[in-house]
């Protein structure tokens, strides 16, 4: 058994504990907190990056966060100021493929954050290109530094793995315009294949998601990091999505999710830009629960992939999810 089993099978032994033990639902009914849930893709394939999920893993999450308290959109959240415990589906991004929830059943409260420029366009996102990009690569190294980034060695497919992780990680720092030319030289030097997973949703599509529960929010227009961009390039990302789901859908949005969502890819001004322009809550990436006091422009949330509820033989596991959201010794 290699280290890596080895520790997801302790993991799953101590999640079984809490869960069975009564603390994880202790924990949550005690604090009555409000749980925010964030989703990008739903598709049964392994991505390297890790922002797809099942669909049949998400409607055992759905049964699961019923049994935990009421599922609802960010607009009830944020209005019904009630403490007790609530639970938040959101997506960000706007893949096509999460059309599928309505296959688990239709009108489930849930919130969409979209990034305009992608909608309606055979534009990529540029995090799933990378990883396309850099899979089908025959290359045994990529020399990035002209970029000031590094040189990634990829004669593995574990090295390439690694490399994408790391270069993800890397690019994010740099500003949005820097970030497009490094991926145009990608684009360039490295051999190109379409996914469907890469598709973004049309508004006609869109309009469909909202017919049957689903609200739709900003995620800034091409997905840029504020922290990255100036004041001034940010509050025109912000009109530009802004008018495009008002024109498109007849409602502006109200709810924001920061793109990438750490402490540092938050500017100082977004606040007030967000404020002034008709938001009244904003998510992150940063990982808790929040209550009815906390800040409603920088809600928590919980990033649920497959690796964080599954167990070690692959399959969905409850004692997996409610020990995410309670995180008892900080292993989750």
């Amino acid at each position: 058994m290699t280290l890596i089993k080895i520790k997801k099978v302790v993991k799953y032994l101590l999640a079984l504990i809490f869960h069975f033990s009564g603390f994880n639902y202790y924990h949550i009914s005690k604090l009555n907190s409000h749980y925010i849930l964030m989703f990008h893709r739903l598709d049964d394939d392994n991505d390297i990056l890790n922002i797809s999920i099942p669909l049949s893993y998400l409607s055992d999450i759905i049964i699961w966060a019923k049994g935990l308290g009421e599922i609802v959109n960010m607009t009830d959240l944020l209005i019904q100021k009630e403490k007790k415990v609530r639970v938040c589906i959101t997506f960000d991004d706007g893949f096509k493929n999460i059309k599928s929830i309505t296959k688990i059943k239709p009108n489930i409260p849930s919130t969409l954050y979209l990034s305009t420029a992608y909608v309606e366009s055979e534009k990529k996102f540029w995090v799933t290109e990378l990883e396309t990009l850099i899979l089908r690569c025959e290359k045994r190294s990529l020399d990035l530094t002209s970029f000031c980034l590094d040189v990634y060695e990829l004669d593995t497919i574990q090295k390439k793995h690694i490399a994408i992780r790391l270069l993800n990680s890397q690019i994010k720092k740099l500003h949005p315009a820097s970030i497009e030319a490094v991926v145009k030289y990608l684009r360039l030097i490295l051999p190109r294949h379409i996914n469907d997973n890469q598709q973004f949703l049309n508004w006609e599509e869109i309009e469909y998601l909202i017919s049957v529960g689903m609200e739709v929010g900003g995620h800034t227009h091409s997905h840029v990091i504020s922290s990255k961009v100036t004041a001034d390039e940010f509050r025109k990302e912000i009109v530009m999505s802004n008018n495009l789901i008002t024109n498109n859908t007849g409602k502006p949005p109200k709810h924001f999710a920061y793109p990438n969502g750490r402490i540092q890819d938050i500017s100082v001004f977004s606040r007030d830009i967000l404020k002034n322009h008709g938001y009244m809550s904003a998510v992150t990436t940063i990982e808790g629960p929040n209550s009815i006091e906390d800040d409603p422009y920088m809600l928590k949330r919980f990033n649920v992939s497959k690796d964080r509820i599954e167990n070690p033989w692959g399959r969905p596991s409850k004692a997996m999810f409610t020990t995410m959201l309670v995180n008892p010794i900080s292993v989750h």
